[in-house]
């Protein structure tokens, strides 16, 4: 779970250089996961985007077969 730190801008900064770029981004991901049929939380949606780009991360919702565990 991440905490209240993990939404500064600096936590941030990685993924976009703006706020609504992050948003962007975001939804982006989480649409991804409700194609596929499953919930995703914004923590756990942010943390994967400071990890791995969107980019990534969508293309393996997409190509993975049926819901992902």
């Amino acid at each position: 779970m991440m905490t209240k730190d993990h939404l500064t801008s600096e936590y941030l900064r990685p993924i976009a250089l703006s706020s609504f770029e992050i948003a962007h981004l975001a939804i982006e991901v989480t649409r991804a996961y409700i194609r596929k049929g499953h919930q995703i939380d914004m923590e756990d949606v942010l943390d994967m985007l400071t990890r791995r780009s969107a980019h990534d991360i969508i293309a393996d919702i997409d190509e993975s077969e049926g819901p992902i565990s």
